[in-house]
């Protein structure tokens, strides 16, 4: 399966999982508007082409508790706004590009406060 995930997805108010895993074809950026869908409670979007950066409202989505964006090419740097997930039990951005964390201090990354 080849394609991108289109923004009209974020028009689905009720959603409340969002699973395109190991699609290997699927490419583009995950639509910022995402960030909108209060339901929403997984996020798996391992394994595929994805680009761009995870957007920096994701943390308004009270309600996640899984987030898994590993194995694409996802760039930038981890949101500030992900300290507020506090529903959040899996976390996995292994196998991206991503090059830090947004903002100043507060996260501790192998064992130093950064």
């Amino acid at each position: 399966m080849t394609g991108t995930i289109s923004p009209a997805i974020c028009k689905l108010t009720r959603l409340s999982s969002l699973t395109i895993a190991d699609w290997k074809g699927i490419s583009g950026t995950i639509p910022p508007c995402i960030a909108s869908l209060p339901f929403l409670r997984i996020i798996d979007l391992i394994g595929n082409q994805l680009t761009g950066e995870i957007p920096a409202d994701i943390g308004r989505l009270s309600r996640l508790s899984v987030l898994n964006v590993a194995d694409n090419q996802i760039s930038g740097t981890i949101p500030r706004s992900l300290t507020n997930l506090s529903s959040l039990m899996h976390l996995d951005l292994r196998s991206n590009k991503i090059s830090g964390i947004s903002g100043v201090g507060g996260w501790w990354v192998g064992g130093t406060l950064i």
